[in-house]
């Protein structure tokens, strides 16, 4: 029987609530639920990975999934979002593509998520406007990249959180389709489907071997099906090199 990670756990958790609320469909929810008897049983395998977050004299390591703070970043967050970006990908070029997203007006509006434990910066997720050539309806578009995790707090559901909230922003705004170009075992479990086998088209070719990383989620029920075209995206992230998965 399938077991939930703590990942799945969190973003089930925030699906039911996101479900009750009217905010999102209950597709991924029911897929969800033929899981849930092989979650609790893996409850006591998920408390003996967490005692490993203990140090030696009983305390919890540092970082600690349910002392987070999930804030919509502000100017002053900058140098802290920044850090996240480099600290999780080991480079600059994720720092730089960030910075450069949000001084774009092509971007806007975007929604910029910091995670903090604490005084601490330790996630960050960033979704930008899009668009959706050829199709008929005026619809709300967003796409997420990046969602950046440092070293010490990845694995424990902090990305499920980030993404969570950055969905449940966005549909209380008024986005229709939010779309992502990742790892295709890790979204579907937030709600994410491949697009392109819906008539959505990526900004980029996307190889055929590549083409479940390229997936989409509505957050106003109905609209998957009866829409098609080509995603447009904010200028910063116009580049062929951003699109190979």
């Amino acid at each position: 029987m399938a077991e939930f990670t703590r990942d799945e756990a969190l973003a089930f958790i925030e699906a039911m609530r996101l479900t009750l609320t009217g905010k999102v469909g209950f597709k991924w929810l029911v897929e969800k639920l033929s899981g849930l008897s092989g979650y609790i049983e893996s409850l006591s395998a998920e408390n003996t990975r967490l005692n490993a977050y203990l140090d030696a004299s009983g305390t919890r390591a540092d970082y600690d999934a349910y002392d987070v703070r999930i804030l919509e970043a502000t100017a002053s967050d900058l140098p802290d979002v920044l850090a996240v970006e480099r600290a999780a990908f080991n480079e600059d070029s994720e720092a730089e593509l960030v910075e450069a997203l949000l001084n774009d007006p092509t971007a806007q509006p975007l929604l910029s998520l910091v995670a903090r434990q604490g005084d601490i910066a330790v996630g960050h997720i960033l979704f930008t406007a899009a668009q959706l050539k050829e199709s008929p309806r005026d619809l709300s578009i967003a796409l997420l990249a990046p969602l950046a995790i440092v070293p010490d707090a990845q694995r424990q559901g902090l990305g499920g959180q980030l993404i969570a909230r950055g969905l449940e922003l966005l549909a209380e705004s008024g986005v229709d389709l939010v779309f992502v170009l990742g790892h295709p075992e890790y979204y579907p479990r937030h709600g994410f489907e491949p697009a392109g086998r819906l008539g959505l088209t990526a900004p980029y070719p996307i190889p055929e071997k590549d083409a479940g990383a390229w997936m989409v989620q509505e957050l106003r029920p109905g609209i998957l099906g009866t829409v098609s075209g080509t995603v447009a995206i904010a200028d910063a992230l116009d580049r062929p090199e951003y699109w190979r998965e």
